[in-house]
């Protein structure tokens, strides 16, 4: 009597690891014959997308009624049969990242309700809820009850690209007169105003306003996922994806973006009156500078963030990086230090606040608001790289709900979001806001600390009673430098110590009794901080200095002076006109980057030598105008 075949053996060429989404990159799925076996089939994601192969392998790539890549992990399986049965073989999973991502705004972490807009009439909203959602999770509902009245679309400022893609996936809901188009999303440049729209025709389907004749027929009621790309010679590509294939439904040209930049990305319907009430759900918004993935209808909903930090996991030799302030409207990264901090591959990153810029730039100001911000963030092409890695984070007064915030004017929503995300150890803080860690076998401390939730007001004049760490987190800090053994304690800090910016200064009888503290500890102690949008050094004795590294991607500041009690320190950075919104004005987005700094340094737990570093965005160590550069290598026992 005849058997089923054995499950055949699978394996890919990248053996399961992450591929970057190139539109020329092809993921080979091969498998064994399997003794038996007549014929094979091949699952992805739970749906048969080839039948009855007579072949051991599946290429999937990107093309013209090609399979196309699925963004995030999918699972694949092969099914050998014949007459007799079948048998599967294992699962597998194969990572697909987007190249040269900018942005994502999934919704899943929103709140439900009206989202803020850039404009809207009063008939129309784009509303955020479950109802909505391609697959699990969240989506939003772009819906106006009056024809007369249409307006609803959000902008999404970002630096100025060549190229340009956006995804979307859509499903019409309803309408009331047919053959009308509804503007879904748009790329545009906005000094000359001109723009490339994806539309919606309604009755009839999806389309790109460069190529109207070239229509994606879409049903009433069904899930769609398309795409369109502006390219720097003006050329307009439209792409669809029907849950198996993938198609170039047309190509045309947007005469008026040839050479032009693209850096506003709005979702939603910017044209007053388009003659009918409608409404259409939507979900998986993209955008990237290169054609993207397609959105996997199964993908996992939950926070996207960090994972811990092990130290036993840390190899021999180990890197930290470190640095504060990227604000999420000058996305993409490329070309700052964020990106040379990506390239530079360390094994544990200190953010040290200022992630995104949640006061200003979270979906809303609430608790789901900096979530979804805060797990969105990581589509960018650098910062996903970086979101792989250990963290450690420390929040800041923009992390926390505002500038300048202390204790009694920080938002409990953006406390909540914080203690939410981050993976800090919790052994000294429940909600890991500050602690310490042993490296190299109690070695080396690395300690971090809460500088806003416990911080009395900037402007309470300076006692006994102003706090800066909080009466707590004071106590536990002053004890762990009294007691300390270790060779080496380093201290992360939000905000700089050893010169005069907002922070530590502003609290100097705390500062001074910290300082003195630091002095007397047993072991080096070395500060690493951000905050103040400048590259900087400071010597406080034979036995404490302080290194700080900001911007990553942010306009620099002026230097600042020495804090008291500071030997000798140096500053780098400089903003003309003083204010941002002056060096905006008369800067360019290089001129910008130029400026921005990330801190470095490598363990060597064989030799007991540290690097401390201060590098720009080509990755090379800082120097000031007298050739001093901003490094140290120290020994500890």
């Amino acid at each position: 009597m005849a058997e089923p075949p054995p499950g055949p053996f699978t394996t890919t060429d990248d053996a399961g690891g992450v591929v970057a989404a190139a539109i020329e990159r092809v993921i080979n799925l091969s498998w064994s014959p399997s003794e038996g076996a007549e014929l094979f089939d091949v699952e992805i994601d739970d749906q048969i997308v080839a039948s009855d192969l007579s072949v051991f392998d599946l290429h999937v790539r990107s093309g013209h009624l090609e399979l196309g890549l699925r963004d995030g992990v999918s699972t694949w399986r092969v099914r050998a049969h014949n007459a007799a049965g079948e048998r599967w073989s294992e699962r597998r999973l194969i990572e697909v990242t987007p190249s040269a991502g900018i942005r994502r705004r999934y919704f899943d972490q929103e709140d439900d309700g009206p989202t803020a807009l850039t404009s809207s009439g009063s008939s129309a909203t784009i509303e955020v809820g479950a109802a909505y959602a391609f697959g699990s999770g969240k989506g939003v509902r772009l819906r106006a009850l009056d024809g007369g009245d249409t307006t609803a679309h959000k902008n999404h400022p970002q630096l100025p690209t060549l190229n340009c893609w956006v995804r979307l996936a859509v499903r019409p809901d309803g309408w009331g007169t047919a053959g009308r188009q509804i503007r879904i999303a748009s790329i545009r440049d906005s000094a000359t105003g001109h723009s490339e729209y994806l539309i919606w025709q309604t009755g009839n389907g999806m389309l790109c306003s460069a190529i109207p004749e070239s229509i994606w027929f879409v049903d009433d009621g069904s899930w769609s996922q398309v795409q369109f790309g502006v390219l720097e010679d003006g050329a307009v590509e439209f792409w669809a994806f029907d849950g198996q294939r993938e198609y170039l439904v047309g190509r045309g040209s947007n005469q008026e973006l040839i050479g032009q930049v693209k850096d506003t990305i709005a979702l939603g319907n910017n044209s007053p009156a388009v003659g009918t009430s409608f409404e259409i759900s939507l979900d998986q918004f993209a955008v990237a500078e290169k054609r993207l993935p397609w959105a996997r209808e199964l993908a996992e909903t939950s926070l996207v963030g960090p994972p811990p930090l092990d130290p036993a996991a840390l190899p021999p030799v180990f890197s930290i990086g470190f640095g504060s302030c990227h604000v999420s409207t000058r996305l993409p990264y490329s070309g700052t230090a964020v990106a040379a901090l990506a390239a530079a591959e360390p094994d544990l990153f200190v953010h040290l606040g200022d992630y995104g810029y949640a006061d200003t730039g979270a979906y809303s100001q609430s608790r789901a608001g900096y979530l979804a911000l805060w797990s969105d963030l990581p589509y960018e092409d650098n910062l996903a790289r970086l979101i792989r890695k250990p963290w450690l984070f420390l929040a800041s007064d923009h992390d926390l709900g505002g500038n300048d915030i202390d204790r009694l004017s920080l938002s409990g929503f953006a406390a909540e979001a914080f203690a939410a995300w981050q993976s800090n150890d919790r052994s000294v803080d429940p909600d890991g806001r500050y602690g310490v860690v042993s490296l190299d076998e109690g070695r080396i401390a690395l300690v971090w600390l809460e500088g806003i939730s416990f911080r009395s007001p900037l402007d309470e004049p300076d006692g006994p009673g102003k706090t800066f760490l909080g009466p707590d987190q004071l106590q536990w800090f002053l004890e762990l430098l009294a007691t300390s053994q270790a060779s080496l304690i380093l201290i992360a800090s939000q905000t700089s110590f050893g010169h005069a910016a907002d922070g530590w200064h502003r609290y100097s009888q705390e500062r001074e009794l910290v300082l003195a503290a630091c002095q007397s500890a047993s072991g080096i102690v070395r500060w690493i901080s951000g905050d103040y949008h400048s590259a900087r050094w400071a010597r406080m004795g034979d036995k404490v200095a302080e290194w700080g590294a900001a911007p990553l991607a942010e306009v620099a500041q002026n230097p600042p002076l020495l804090a008291p009690f500071v030997d000798a320190g140096v500053s780098i950075g400089s903003r003309p006109g003083g204010d941002r919104d002056a060096a905006l004005a008369v800067l360019t987005s290089d001129e910008i980057n130029s400026q921005t700094s990330f801190g470095w340094i490598v363990v060597d737990t064989q030799e007991r030598t540290v690097l401390f570093q201060v590098r720009d965005r080509d990755g090379e160590v800082r120097a000031d105008a007298s050739g001093f550069r901003l490094e140290e290598r120290i020994s500890y026992t």
